[in-house]
């Protein structure tokens, strides 16, 4: 569980640092994003105990690809002579992903908040078939609308200018829904197997 705390971390943030090569300036998000995803599909893989958790891990598993496509452009310039003469049809994505990424980096960084707060969603379903985890339910109401305020909070930063970051709200918001998340999955372990009579209940129904 600690492991997909940190994979979250990793979906949610952005930081990038600059490097020079050829008196060229480039940036690179030194938090992949690739990775966050890569750890969210792994742990996922074993937790779609219904049909939410199921979708959830369908859109993880492609923004695991799309998203290492994005660092590939962060980093092509290692390997630019390489594309050039043998990929270039790839070179040609990974260009296009630049410009996308420069121009609409935020509306990316939406769909890693959306993630998170359909990993609530998903969650809220597992929670609310009984009457004995109220709280876990309200936290997870509370993780989507904190998803919800981080989402607009980077629609704002693509398309409002402020005198302040837009990222001074989004960013505490996608912790704080980071947080909850791992409240309200942290006493699911059966969801590990499956194989855990309430899970069975829950799925299949009661035995007769």
């Amino acid at each position: 569980m600690n492991l997909m705390l940190f994979g979250l971390v990793l979906i949610v943030l952005c930081f990038y640092t600059p490097y020079t090569v050829d008196n060229t300036l480039y940036v690179i998000d030194v938090l992949p994003d690739f990775i966050g995803y890569l750890i969210l599909w792994a742990t996922l893989e074993k937790r779609r105990i219904n049909k939410r958790m199921r979708g959830l891990y369908t859109a993880v598993s492609v923004m695991t690809l799309l998203s290492f496509l994005f660092f590939l452009a962060q980093v092509k310039v290692f390997f630019a002579n390489f594309l050039e003469g043998n990929l270039t049809f790839l070179r040609w994505i990974l260009d296009g992903l630049t410009l996308v990424w420069g121009e609409y980096g935020d509306l990316i960084l939406l769909v890693a908040v959306l993630i998170l707060g359909w990993l609530h969603f998903a969650m809220l379903g597992y929670w609310e078939q009984d009457n004995r985890h109220k709280l876990h339910c309200t936290v997870c109401k509370a993780g989507m609308l904190l998803c919800g305020i981080s989402a607009l909070c980077h629609v704002g930063a693509t398309f409002i200018l402020l005198p302040f970051s837009w990222h001074w709200i989004a960013y505490p918001a996608s912790l704080a829904a980071v947080a909850a998340a791992w409240f309200v999955m942290k006493d699911s372990r059966e969801m590990l197997t499956g194989t855990n009579e309430i899970v069975k209940e829950r799925l299949f129904g009661r035995k007769k």
